[in-house]
C-alpha cells in the first residue's frame, strides 16, 4: 500500500543560508520517503541572499521546488503559497530557523487514525541562544481529542513548524489569516480545532531555537489587537461558556499587562475573576502577576 504524500513546507525571508540548510537537511534526511519539499522565499530586499538561497534549493538535484513571492507579504502569505502549491494529502510546515528530527514525519503519520484527526502535534526541544543544550518543552502529556476548549488557556499546540496537518483541514479554513500581524499559529488553530480532533505525540520530534532578541518584550501592540480579533471571532462561544471565557481574559491581562496597558490588564483581570470566582487558585495566581508586573518590566513574551 502506498503511503500518502506530505508536503513539507519551508518559508524563509532574509535568513543566512547556513541556517537555511540546517532546516533543509533536516527535512530532505526524514526517514518518511512519500514527501515533496517547498521552499517558499518572501522576496528579500537583499537580492544577493536571494540568489543565494535559489542556488542552495537547486543544490539538493530535485529533492527541493524553490519558489519565491512577486512581494514581500509576510509569513502566513508565504505559507499559503506553499500551501496552494501543494500535492500532498497532508503539509506540515518548518520555520526556516528551526528543525525537524529524522522521525517526525514518519510517528506522525501514523497517528491520522482515522478520517477526524485533523492535526498531529508533538513535543520539542528546545535550544537557547549560547546555550549548547536541548531542553524538553513539555514534561506533561498535552490534550489530544477536542482541544478547542483548552487552546484559550495556552497555545501549547505551539510554533506552526511541528503539527503536521490534513491538508483538507486546512484548505477547509482557507489557510491562515494574511491580517494578522500576531498569533497567527493561534488563530489558525482555533478555526481548525471546532471541526477536526488532534492527535498528541509526547515525544520530542523537532528543535525550537530561541534567540536572545526575542525574550524581549516585543510587539506588544500586536499581540493585543490580535487577541482582541480572536476574541471577536469566537465570542458568542465564549459568552456560553463562562469557564473558557475566564480563561481566556486571564490571558488577556497577561498581553495587556505586558504592553504597558494597566487600566485594561486590570478590566480583563477583574472579569475573570467575576466570571469564574470559584477558580480560586488561578484567580490569586493571575492577581499576583498583574501586581508583580506592575514594578518589574516583563523579560519573556
Amino acid at each position: 500500500m502506498k503511503k500518502p504524500l506530505v508536503t513539507a513546507i519551508i518559508t524563509t525571508y532574509n535568513r543566512n543560508s547556513a541556517t537555511v540548510k540546517r532546516a533543509l537537511d533536516s527535512v530532505v534526511k526524514q526517514s518518511y520517503e512519500n514527501m515533496e519539499i517547498l521552499l517558499i522565499n518572501d522576496c528579500p530586499e537583499n537580492r544577493e541572499l536571494a540568489q543565494e538561497i535559489k542556488e542552495l534549493a537547486d543544490s539538493y538535484t530535485g529533492k527541493v521546488r524553490y519558489i519565491e513571492m512577486p512581494e514581500n507579504s509576510g509569513a502566513c502569505a508565504a505559507r499559503n503559497l506553499g500551501i496552494s502549491n501543494s500535492s500532498g494529502e497532508f503539509v506540515a510546515f518548518l520555520d526556516d530557523d528551526d528543525e525537524w528530527l529524522e522521525n517526525k514525519i514518519s510517528m506522525q503519520i501514523k497517528y491520522f487514525d482515522d478520517d477526524s484527526t485533523g492535526m498531529v502535534y508533538c513535543n520539542t526541544y528546545a535550544r537557547y541562544e549560547n546555550k549548547n543544550k536541548l531542553v524538553i518543552r513539555e514534561r506533561h502529556r498535552m490534550p489530544e481529542g477536542c482541544v478547542y476548549p483548552y487552546l484559550f488557556e495556552r497555545n501549547f499546540i505551539s510554533s506552526t513548524s511541528f503539527p503536521m496537518i490534513r491538508k483538507s483541514a486546512i484548505m477547509q479554513e482557507k489557510g491562515f489569516n494574511t491580517e494578522m500581524q500576531s498569533l497567527q499559529d493561534l488563530e489558525l488553530w482555533l478555526r481548525i480545532t471546532r471541526n477536526w480532533r488532534v492527535r498528541y505525540i509526547h515525544e520530542p520530534l523537532g528543535i525550537y531555537y530561541f534567540y536572545d532578541g526575542e525574550r524581549i518584550s516585543k510587539h506588544t501592540e500586536r499581540r493585543t489587537a490580535a487577541y482582541e480579533i480572536i476574541y471577536a471571532q469566537h465570542e458568542k462561544y465564549l459568552e456560553d461558556n463562562p469557564k473558557i471565557m475566564a480563561s481566556y481574559e486571564r490571558t488577556g491581562m497577561t498581553f495587556y499587562v505586558n504592553a504597558g496597558d494597566f487600566k485594561r490588564a486590570y478590566g480583563h483581570l477583574k472579569k475573570a475573576v467575576l466570571t469564574d470566582p470559584l477558580s480560586i487558585g488561578k484567580n490569586l495566581f493571575c492577581t499576583a502577576k498583574f501586581i508583580i508586573r506592575l514594578f518589574v518590566r516583563p523579560k519573556i513574551l
